[in-house]
């Protein structure tokens, strides 16, 4: 019984091990932890997740601190300022009537091979700086007739997207690894003890 076990476990073992040492070495849609905090002492919170290989953004679940609703909705995502690109921006919605619209304004101008980075705020970033006008991320209320009123923006004072942990595949292969050879030392711990009965 203890040999068709042991051998059972090694051939499981062998499938994912197969099947790990044959998936890609890196993901392309890497999970981003987003923080930062605003001018009104709120803080941001989530994640969003970017497929590396196209530079584009998959989904988003973002919070900021003493707003009840989430921003999951990606409403947008293109080069900023139109006139001469120099940032990635992405604009996310909640739903709500006020505080519905999040922005993102990032270096650098694709995210292809992104590795995570700053989000731009009021702290003197010279890659948010164009020589003229300094861009920030920031909150706001969007109006129904797509009018965003003045008074209603609240500015970023300095954010971050870092790529979250996901184990790599040969880790998850040295586990396996590591795992089955617990199982066999203990099986033939049992079978020295048994056979000396």
């Amino acid at each position: 019984m203890i040999r068709y076990s042991v051998k059972g476990a090694l051939a499981a073992a062998f499938s994912i091990f197969s099947v790990v040492a044959l998936a890609p070495a890196h993901a392309t849609v890497v999970p981003f932890t987003a923080t930062g905090s605003f001018q009104d002492g709120a803080t941001l919170s989530g994640f969003v997740t970017i497929d590396t290989a196209t530079g584009l953004i998959g989904a988003a679940d973002l919070a900021i601190s003493g707003r009840p609703v989430h921003f999951t909705t990606i409403d947008l995502q293109r080069t900023f300022p139109l006139t001469g690109p120099l940032l990635t921006e992405f604009e996310f919605s909640n739903g709500q009537t006020t505080d519905n619209l999040l922005t993102f304004l990032l270096p650098p101008l694709s995210l292809i091979g992104y590795k995570g980075g700053i989000l731009c705020g009021t702290i003197n970033d010279p890659s948010c700086f164009d020589g003229t006008l300094h861009y920030q991320s920031n909150f706001a209320t969007k109006l129904q007739n797509g009018g965003i009123p003045a008074n209603s923006f609240v500015t970023m004072i300095d954010g971050s997207l870092a790529p979250s942990a996901v184990p790599e595949p040969s880790t998850w292969a040295l586990l396996c690894i590591a795992g089955l050879s617990m199982v066999r030392r203990r099986n033939q711990c049992s079978q020295v003890a048994e056979s000396g009965r």
